[in-house]
């Protein structure tokens, strides 16, 4: 248990001032989960409340965020927290950076380095103070499915087991000890008359037993390819003849379709997340649009800060839209939404499109979309 825990549990005062942000913001992950799971299937009416109760949730949720970004981590959760926030950021940094700019592909490439190193501190922050970042939204933010360390340690973990699961492997690497031997002793020599048959008696071992993986059968075939004395052996039963059926059987074996599922495999509602998030972000754009009425001609920091709270709600929301595919209506329009607040306006006049030919054609697309649905009876 660690420090931090300890003390929580005997009642002593937590010290990080962020960590129990951290925690309140992972409870606050599972209410909008669970209000939006519930949306599903209810009237207008229960939906309407439903969304009052998200919208109240969410507000919060981007409040703690931003406060938490202005205190100091002073324990192993509050930084796990802060690593979190950070990602976030980087989303947010690599996002803004417009696609087919000259410097997107170095924004991504960075965005991708950033993630990496987050992640191995997370692991190392957790296995040093004993916290969990699931504590802290850590998996909102730092998912351990998207962890590239953990995917290059289970990679590792299927070579092992491969090596260890095929006798290929050990009956190559006895022969190439065998045939080594061999190779150091001169033919006159009397060690030769026991080195040879010795040598003789590994390549029958191994050029008779059928590779159980494909990594043996590769591994197999790569080496009798190499082996220096591979051509005088090309006659008969003890030749490479014997090693091409083996690898032939060994990849016919390997080359089969998978069997079908026993059971079909019931489908998620199509969109249901992407819909959830249109939701969030239409009602994250009014709140946005709100404050830029109520603020205007205010310059004080606590409407910039107000404004730039909302602007980052619009932001972490655009990004997650644009970053799921559409298969409904609904979900396009969630997606035209996001569109149109990068484009700063609701509907453009047809006469104020983007010049570039791309960009014209996309909003285009995303106002008829928006005017179609926004139309009585038309939305699907």
């Amino acid at each position: 248990m660690s420090k931090t825990a300890s003390a929580a549990a005997i009642g002593l005062p937590i010290s990080c001032p962020v960590e129990p942000l951290g925690r309140q913001a992972t409870d606050l992950i599972r209410a909008m989960n669970a209000v939006q799971t519930a949306a599903f299937g209810k009237s207008d009416d229960e939906r309407i409340d439903l969304d009052r109760v998200e919208a109240a949730l969410t507000t919060r949720f981007y409040g703690i965020e931003h406060f938490a970004t202005h205190l100091p981590a002073a324990s192993g959760a509050g930084a796990l927290f802060h690593l979190g926030l950070i990602g976030d950021r980087a989303d947010t940094i690599e996002n803004a950076v417009p696609e087919g700019s000259s410097g997107k592909d170095k924004a991504r490439d960075a965005h991708h380095a950033i993630f990496r190193m987050l992640h191995s501190l997370r692991n190392f922050i957790e296995s040093v103070t004993g916290d969990d970042a699931t504590a802290v939204a850590g998996e909102f933010y730092l998912s351990r499915d998207l962890d590239p360390h953990r995917r290059v340690a289970r990679g590792q973990g299927v070579a092992g087991r491969v090596a260890c699961d095929d006798p290929i492997l050990e009956l190559i690497e006895a022969h190439r000890r065998a045939w080594d031997t061999l190779d150091a002793i001169d033919v006159d020599d009397a060690a030769w008359e026991t080195a040879n048959p010795a040598e003789r008696a590994a390549w029958d071992a191994m050029i008779t037993v059928e590779p159980a993986t494909l990594a043996g059968a590769a591994a197999l075939a790569k080496y009798v390819a190499q082996h220096p004395d591979a051509e005088v052996r090309d006659v008969g039963s003890r030749g490479i003849v014997p090693v091409l059926k083996s690898i032939a059987s060994a990849m016919a074996r390997f080359d089969r379709p998978p069997p079908p599922p026993a059971t079909p495999v019931r489908a998620a509602a199509p969109d249901q997340e992407l819909v959830a998030l249109g939701r969030q972000m239409q009602k994250a754009y009014e709140a946005e649009q709100e404050a830029f009425r109520r603020n205007e001609g205010n310059n004080s920091a606590l409407a910039n800060i107000e404004i730039e709270r909302l602007s980052e709600s619009c932001e972490v929301l655009a990004y997650k839209i644009e970053n799921r595919r559409a298969t409904t209506l609904n979900g396009l329009l969630a997606k035209a939404q996001a569109l149109m607040w990068r484009r700063d306006s609701d509907l453009f006049p047809m006469d104020k499109l983007p010049e570039k030919a791309d960009t014209r054609a996309a909003v285009g697309l995303a106002n008829d979309l928006l005017a179609m649905c926004h139309a009585p009876g038309d939305r699907a």
